[in-house]
C-alpha cells in the first residue's frame, strides 16, 4: 500500500549484515530485504476508508494480514516476525485507523539521500534542525509517530559504537545506559573520532577503556600522533651511554 514508488529505484544493503543474526535465516532474511523494498523512500499521504494516514520516508501501512499473504505464510508467522524485529530494535509498529504502520528505525543511515562530501558536523546539524522543527514533524496527534518510535531511531547506536571501539571491556549495559544520555551531535563527533584514536593508539592494550573515553568524554581530546623518530633518537641515545 505504499505505492508504485515502491517498484522504483534501489535500497543500500551493507556487507555487515552477514554478521547480523538475520542473514542465518533465507526467509526472515528475504522478508527483512522485502521490508525495506516496500517502505516509502519519500513521505506521502494514503487514504485508508475516511481516513487520511501520514506514511513518511522509512515508513509503509500494510495490515497484518496482507503481509502474511504477500510472504505466504500464517498471520501468526508474520506478527512473530514483525515482533521479532521489533523487540529488536529494527522496526516499530503501530496500530492506525484498523491497520499497521511500520517505521524502519535508523533508516536515514542506510538509505542516504544527502551527498556524501557532506560532513558530519553538517548531518549532525541538519537531523538537529529536522526534530526541532515543528513542520516536519507530524500535526495531527492520530497520525503522529510515538515517541517510543522516535527514541529508538539512533544516529549511532550503542551497538556499532562497541564494535567501533574495539575494546569490550566493562559493564555493556551501564555503558548502554550512559550511551542514551548522549546527545546525537556527541554520537557523530565520537564515530568521526574514534578512527583517528585507533589509528593514533593501534594497540588496544593501551586504549582507554569505553567507560573512561565515555565519562571523560574524550573525543574532545586533542590527539597527538608521534612518528617515532623522538623515541628512535632517545634509543640510540641510550645505547651511545651504554656502550661507553
Amino acid at each position: 500500500m505504499a505505492g508504485d514508488e515502491t517498484n522504483k529505484g534501489w535500497i543500500s544493503i551493507y556487507r555487515r549484515i552477514r554478521e547480523h543474526w538475520i542473514w542465518e535465516d533465507p526467509v526472515k532474511f528475504q522478508r527483512w530485504v522485502d521490508l525495506l523494498l516496500e517502505v516509502n523512500h519519500t513521505g506521502r499521504k494514503v487514504n485508508l476508508g475516511c481516513a487520511i494516514i501520514e506514511c513518511e520516508r522509512g515508513q509503509t501501512i500494510r495490515s497484518l494480514r496482507n503481509w502474511a499473504k504477500r510472504w505466504k505464510c500464517s498471520k501468526s508467522s508474520a506478527r512473530r516476525f514483525l515482533e521479532l524485529l521489533e523487540k529488536d530494535q529494527m522496526i516499530v509498529s503501530e496500530s492506525v485507523s484498523r491497520t499497521t504502520r511500520i517505521t524502519v528505525c535508523n533508516y536515514d543511515n542506510y538509505q542516504k539521500m544527502r551527498n556524501d562530501d557532506e560532513t558530519i558536523a553538517e548531518r549532525s546539524r541538519n537531523y538537529d534542525e529536522t526534530i526541532a522543527d515543528p513542520n516536519n514533524n507530524y500535526n495531527n496527534s492520530n497520525n503522529r509517530i510515538s515517541k517510543e518510535a522516535k527514541s529508538k531511531i539512533d544516529v549511532y547506536p550503542f551497538d556499532e559504537f562497541w564494535n567501533d571501539y574495539d575494546k569490550k571491556r566493562g559493564n555493556k549495559e551501564k555503558l548502554t545506559k550512559k550511551w542514551n544520555k548522549i546527545s546525537d551531535s556527541e554520537k557523530l563527533k565520537i564515530k568521526e573520532h574514534i578512527p583517528i584514536y585507533k589509528k593514533a593508539q593501534p594497540d588496544k592494550a593501551f586504549r582507554k577503556d569505553p567507560e573512561t573515553f565515555l565519562s571523560n568524554k574524550s573525543w574532545n581530546d586533542e590527539i597527538i600522533i608521534s612518528n617515532g623518530k623522538d623515541k628512535s633518537s632517545a634509543t640510540e641515545k641510550q645505547s651511545s651511554i651504554v656502550d661507553i
